[in-house]
């Protein structure tokens, strides 16, 4: 059997010298097989290899057998039925590793000897099928980011707009007109807040994202946040400790890694009840310098750990005294920390505080040669 529909392929390429190119030349899977049985008659390297096995193997092998679906196959077979209609028709087989290859078959039989062929071409498509399927996820985050600023932006919007028609339609006492000029400033700073964090996001994702490096002082830098931070700390009376080990130097981004430590540490006073404590500092860890902030607050739930760098997650800890939160701080900072070739590292226990470690490797330093 093989070798009969093996000799009459040939002679059909010995009748049609064009034919020839297809055997490895053409950058795009060939399949021939007789029309009275469906069997395979000739594949060529492109679809050999798509399949993962050698043309002979191939040879008598059903056409139906590389279906990706059954009801392409009927609609294969329903148009193999109509004598009058021959038009192109495409269709989708499954190869190996589960390749798919997409393509058409010209439904004109070709006459060679007593038997009549389809030939059939395809190309690979699994890759163009993986971008798809990535640009439709993108899509989605996409527009859930839209919808999660535009909620997030609405209300103080809102509050702004109720508050400036007040302070304009009414006759207020300049106490209260004071009081909500400070209520549109308060949620003013809410508002950058957030659209400097998106516009932040925005950057880091397309690739615009860069890193003005310099030798500066990691315990230097944590030391100045920490004192800034404090004001914050005071007003729930929080207890905020920082301690640096000596020769913290690396190359670093000041700005960027300074915004990626106000988010642990503002997060760390914004989680933590009134009278706690955040332990903020500096170590050197063998071929690391690791920058910790801890708090001993709500913590973490075991289930959401994973999340809690992920834009917009809303987790189960709230702010203690109603603080806002963009939530996307942690976001961009592991983004930042990332640039910086660190990696960032989380501890928590529910009930009992958090710990985010910032681990930087430090360079390699040739040991003392020996005389």
């Amino acid at each position: 059997m093989t070798q009969q529909l093996e000799s009459s392929f040939e002679r059909m390429l010995a009748a049609d010298s064009k034919l020839r190119i297809f055997n490895d030349m053409v950058p795009a899977g060939i399949l021939v097989i007789r029309l009275h049985d469906g069997r395979v008659v000739f594949s060529n390297r492109y679809f050999n290899e798509a399949f993962g096995v050698d043309g002979p193997t191939l040879l008598g092998e059903h056409w139906e057998d590389f279906f990706v679906d059954r009801e392409e196959r009927q609609q294969m077979m329903v148009e193999l039925s109509v004598q009058d209609e021959v038009r192109d028709f495409s269709l989708r087989l499954r190869g190996k590793d589960d390749r798919v290859l997409c393509g058409l078959a010209s439904l004109a039989p070709i006459p060679v000897d007593d038997d009549d062929l389809l030939l059939f071409a395809f190309k690979d498509v699994t890759k163009l099928k993986r971008v798809e399927a990535e640009l439709r996820e993108l899509n989605e985050i996409k527009n859930r980011f839209l919808g999660m600023a535009a909620h997030d932006l609405r209300n103080p919007i809102g509050a702004i707009h109720a508050l400036a028609n007040m302070i304009l339609t009414l006759d207020l006492e300049d106490g209260k007109k004071a009081r909500f000029l400070q209520m549109i400033s308060r949620t003013s700073d809410q508002m950058l807040a957030l659209l400097n964090d998106l516009l932040d996001v925005s950057a880091i994702e397309s690739s615009e994202f860069s890193l003005k490096r310099r030798t500066a002082s990691l315990g230097t830098l944590l030391e100045e946040r920490v004192s800034l931070v404090s004001i914050n700390a005071e007003q729930k009376a929080i207890r905020l400790s920082c301690e640096v080990d000596d020769e913290t130097d690396i190359e670093l981004d000041p700005d960027r890694l300074s915004q990626a430590i106000d988010n642990l540490l503002t997060n760390a006073v914004k989680y933590s009840e009134r009278g706690s404590k955040v332990e903020a500092s500096v170590r050197r860890m063998g071929a690391s310098l690791d920058l910790t902030v801890r708090d001993f607050g709500q913590g973490i739930a075991a289930g959401e750990i994973d999340r809690i760098f992920m834009p917009f997650e809303k987790l189960s800890s709230t702010p203690t005294a109603g603080e806002k939160s963009t939530g996307l701080g942690l976001a961009i900072t592991k983004k930042i920390i990332e640039a910086h070739g660190g990696t960032v590292r989380v501890e928590s226990e529910l009930g009992e505080g958090s710990t985010f470690t910032l681990s930087f490797p430090l360079p390699m330093t040739e040991p003392p040669v020996s005389v």
